[in-house]
């Protein structure tokens, strides 16, 4: 019988268990993990700071109006025209942190927190919103929270969680060192304030969809599939997530030398948060994809069809207002959209044919059916294996790369800012 060689022991003299050149890769790990926090915090305070910035804007603007100057301050103010629209509701704080975040689609959310579903045919519905994060709002104001101030908080927590997730799955994918720089790629995308603060459900998405595929990577079956059906319950492209995982496990399994069997199906369970909201549509409203049919409501417009395949809209704003800053936000969610769905390709040679697909259902579902691109950027944050490969391709590029980091982090300021002051940027 072989025997196991005895402990180490280190220079005080203290049995030491780890062999040798353990010692460098756990201290590799944590500070790769320290300073992968280091980034998320730091761009969630920058992020609310510049978020506060836009409040501000709010009032310089008031402001401005009551002694009627239109100088120089006043059109600077002016361009991103602020308004603090004040939602409905008698319960909503006016304090910092909601009049920074809580704007636009945050309405539904807080509606279905407190009075549930309802859904009348070609009106605009809560049925277009999925259920994960209005649940957890709930499930906090039933503590006591106000549903406003849950949601922000969610959206902060679940962002910081879901990004440091992505560190420790591109770590187990690509090492320490260019996972850190994957992870500072996407703390600074421009459309990244959705992750530290607004109240919608990009971020508890984020969370649940990155922790099921490295559970998945772990060959955590159970885990992958109920972190899989909260993500399908949070957010439309659900069917993305079941493919993914689908795919990524018989990828795995290929590569391990495995058979394909039953067991590699599994993850395909991640879909019962989809089926459930479906299930829950038809026996309410007799209409269990209802969250589809509504987005083609006066208001919303997304009608299935050549118009916006073709996206027909959008290219009549090109044509008839090019320089219109409506257009042209629209043009930068365009841009976004098609280089991400394009880093399908690099993705599939590089690093995984199992992502690859992923990124190209997570993208292509909303790049279909939008009518004119707007808000495809945010609709980018689920395809987070793009910021992955993103890394990987500008790893021998470091000029490039700052460049790319500065312009990054400066449009992410900025669209911060614009969001806080009540623009609707995505």
């Amino acid at each position: 019988m072989t025997r196991a060689s005895a402990p180490r022991r280190s220079g005080d003299g203290i049995l030491d268990p780890l062999p040798a050149g353990e010692h460098e890769r756990v201290a590799a790990q944590r500070t790769g993990r320290r300073r992968a926090l280091t980034l998320i915090f730091a761009a969630l305070i920058g992020c609310n700071l510049a978020a506060a910035l836009g409040v501000g804007l709010v009032e310089a603007r008031r402001a401005l109006e009551r002694t009627g100057s239109d100088g120089a301050l006043a059109k600077a103010v002016a361009l991103f025209q602020p308004t603090d629209t004040n939602i409905p509701a008698v319960d909503l704080p006016r304090v910092l942190l909601t009049r920074a975040w809580v704007h636009w689609d945050a309405r539904w959310y807080a509606t279905i927190a407190k009075d549930g579903y309802w859904y009348v045919p070609d009106q605009q519905s809560p049925v277009a919103y999925f259920p994960a994060y209005p649940i957890s709002i709930r499930a906090l104001g039933a503590l006591g929270l106000n549903r406003f101030v849950a949601g922000v908080l969610i959206t902060m927590a679940m962002g910081c969680a879901g990004l440091f997730l992505f560190n420790r799955w591109a770590t187990h994918l690509l090492g320490e060192r260019t996972a850190l720089r994957a992870t500072g790629l996407f703390v600074v995308y421009p459309f990244a304030f959705f992750l530290f603060g607004a109240m919608y459900s990009d971020a508890l998405y984020l969370c649940a969809a990155v922790g099921a595929f490295y559970a998945l990577e772990k060959n955590k079956l159970a885990a992958a599939v109920l972190l899989g059906a909260v993500a399908t319950a949070a957010r439309p492209v659900a069917p993305a997530i079941v493919i993914g995982l689908v795919a990524r496990r018989i990828e795995l399994q290929y590569a391990a030398g495995e058979r394909f069997g039953v067991k590699d199906l599994v993850p395909a369970l991640a879909g019962v948060g989809l089926a459930a909201y479906m299930l829950f549509l038809q026996d309410r409203f007799g209409d269990a994809l209802a969250f589809a049919h509504v987005q083609s409501a006066p208001g919303w417009d997304n009608l299935a069809g050549p118009q916006s395949y073709l996206k027909l809209r959008f290219w009549d704003l090109i044509v008839s207002k090019p320089t219109d800053s409506g257009t042209l936000l629209k043009a930068f969610h365009a841009t976004i959209a098609i280089s991400a769905i394009a880093c399908a390709i690099p993705i599939w040679r590089r690093l995984s044919k199992g992502y690859a697909v992923y990124v190209a259902v997570a993208i292509g579902m909303p790049l279909l059916s939008s009518k004119d691109f707007m808000g495809l950027g945010r609709y980018t944050i689920a395809a987070f294996p793009v910021f992955a490969m993103l890394a990987v391709l500008l790893e021998q590029r470091p000029r490039m790369r700052r460049a790319f980091i500065a312009v990054s982090a400066l449009a992410f300021l900025i669209l911060s800012i614009a969001f806080g002051a009540d623009n609707q940027v995505a």
